[in-house]
């Protein structure tokens, strides 16, 4: 399969889910799909094979595609600016512990 979605393409699906389910609906499949990675993520984890990889990779996927539907139909809320920048603190507080760890290993 050599068709790759390009994001106007992506984003006419995602809107297409949303009309066709509803905001709640696919709100509650996130949650469904948060659940299934975490599960795939413990397998992978206590046994990792091609299977529980194959398992978590799929999960990956379809958490990703919600967040990306979710933060599309919410733009709104500007909910996209808003996580960014949450993403941006919580990087340089990732940032700050990693260099921490590295200073206090050396």
């Amino acid at each position: 399969m050599n068709d790759k979605m390009t994001k106007p393409v992506r984003k006419q699906i995602y809107l297409a889910a949303f009309r066709k389910w509803g905001f709640e609906a696919q709100h509650r499949q996130l949650m469904e799909e948060c659940a299934e990675l975490i599960q795939a993520t413990n397998k992978y984890l206590n046994l990792p094979t091609e299977e529980t990889v194959a398992s978590f990779v799929e999960e990956l996927a379809d958490v990703e595609i919600m967040i990306e539907q979710i933060k599309l139909q919410t733009d709104y809320l500007l909910l996209e600016d808003r996580v960014e920048k949450q993403k941006e603190s919580a990087l340089l507080s990732l940032k700050t512990r990693v260099m921490k760890d590295k200073e206090g290993s050396e």
